[in-house]
């Protein structure tokens, strides 16, 4: 026998015995290759297998989020190819997708359990109201791609179905802590509970944090305020009369404190109070033949208010200029810059006084199986947004 033979004889033997070795667990089994592929329905509105869709579709489940030690949802979306997910500042995020990453991102549906959660005053999703922990999270379907057919202009990026449990996953109390830098605070507590055909999930979420450290160094330094404290309410309950129809009732509250600015200057963040409600009811009944209906009736609505006065204008101009502006002389200072101005010494007020967004929504769905090879959705959508805002983004209040 060759020295290159042996040397392949004895190397064969160590590998087959580390491989016998090994646990079972370590190696492809028979449930890994005949195993049910996920299912996802955010695409076409029904429900298919993963790998039957037509389009780019990247599933988040809460093992995944557990595993990758999440705390927010900019944490969240940067396991998703693709996405820019960003902190605006401490506790406003950014969400967007192919370059489209801003202030204000648009363009991309975000839904709960099939609720849109777009807010038409800003053009975007406010997350910080969401009031949703991301243990109540079962999984994520996002649509990484337009999808304006099945879900509207808004989706024209993308689309986002945040799935949450449903309460007959789960029995009894849950409570979850969480503590941290930054005064870092975090409390979750669920319970679930059965009487007889209706599943209820009652559940209380609360987090604090201080934001980013202060600037302690450059020329604007100072604390930023731009912490954050939020109390959320939310209550699910599934009622199931018998096996064909199933009624789905969601309902929260969420109010929430941020600070909203530029971290540039950081004497300028403003508290923004944000309070937002939501009630959803669904209706599903499955039809002969594997057919189904839906009828699902929302309303969501969102409060924010954006105030802080600045000083007066006399103050303001002479502290910028160095030397003493007094109120007697603030038209003439504006008149020196444009003859046409007649500003007189007044209150200096940034932010918005108050918003107050509403969202009226009914739809209907009707799944059909016209062969065992085709099946098609049709629908029918009609919706209300009633949208006020009250001296908004920059106001100057006349002091009489």
């Amino acid at each position: 026998m060759s020295r290159a033979t042996l040397s392949l004889t004895v190397t064969g033997l160590l590998f087959s015995q580390l491989v016998l070795s090994q646990p079972k667990s370590a190696f492809i089994t028979e449930e890994d290759m005949l195993g049910e592929l996920p299912s996802v329905s955010s695409v076409a509105r029904m429900v298919q297998p993963l790998n039957q869709v037509p389009a780019s579709v990247t599933i988040i489940d809460q093992q995944l989020i557990k595993a990758s030690g999440a705390m927010t949802w900019v944490d969240v979306f940067r396991l998703v190819p693709g996405f820019e997910s960003y902190y605006i500042n401490g506790n406003r995020y950014g969400i967007g997708y192919h370059g489209f990453g801003r202030e204000f991102p648009n363009h991309l549906e975000i839904m709960v359990d099939g609720r849109p959660i777009y807010d038409p005053v800003f053009a975007n999703t406010e997350w910080g109201s969401l009031g949703i922990s991301l243990e109540d999270i079962d999984h994520i379907e996002i649509v990484r791609g337009s999808n304006a057919p099945a879900f509207g202009s808004n989706a024209f990026l993308g689309a986002v179905n945040i799935i949450t449990r449903k309460p007959v996953q789960e029995r009894g109390w849950q409570v979850g802590v969480t503590a941290g830098d930054q005064q870092t605070r975090e409390t979750t507590v669920r319970y679930s509970g059965n009487a007889d055909k209706l599943d209820y999930r009652v559940s209380f979420n609360y987090q604090h944090n201080d934001g980013f450290p202060p600037v302690s160094s450059g020329d604007n330094q100072g604390s930023m305020k731009d912490g954050r404290e939020m109390l959320a309410l939310n209550l699910r309950a599934m009622y199931t009369p018998n096996i064909t129809d199933t009624f789905d009732l969601q309902a929260g509250y969420t109010h929430n404190n941020s600070g909203w600015g530029d971290a540039d200057r950081p004497a300028e963040y403003a508290g923004v109070q944000f309070k937002n409600q939501y009630q959803s009811l669904k209706w599903n009944r499955d039809l002969v033949n594997g057919d189904g209906l839906q009828i699902h009736l929302y309303h969501n609505r969102i409060e924010g208010e954006n105030y802080i006065n600045q000083g007066l204008v006399s103050n303001l101009l002479s502290e910028e200029l160095g030397f003493t502006i007094t109120p007697e002389q603030v038209p003439g200072f504006f008149q020196m810059i444009d003859p046409t101005l007649d500003i007189e010494d007044q209150h200096y007020i940034v932010g918005f006084q108050g918003i107050d967004s509403e969202r009226y929504d009914v739809e209907l769905e009707h799944r059909l199986h016209l062969t065992p090879d085709l099946r098609a959705t049709w629908g029918q959508a009609c919706a209300t947004t009633i949208s006020v805002a009250k001296q908004c983004l920059v106001i100057v209040a006349m002091n009489r």
